[in-house]
């Protein structure tokens, strides 16, 4: 899904967010569902690393 989004940027508890609290935003392209892919973390191996493996 593609969304063009204007609003202000703020801080949240040490989170960037984006406040479009004004409904300054538009759907501009969808996609059907997508297909699930499976992940295994192996023992003793974070959930970044298992990830960084699927986006080389």
């Amino acid at each position: 899904m593609q969304v063009c989004v204007a609003g202000t940027v703020k801080e949240y508890f040490n989170l960037t967010e984006l406040d479009a609290s004004a409904k300054q935003w538009e759907v501009i392209d969808t996609v059907g569902e997508l297909a699930a892919t499976e992940l295994e973390v192996e023992e003793g191996e974070t959930l970044d690393d298992a990830l960084s493996v699927m986006r080389a």
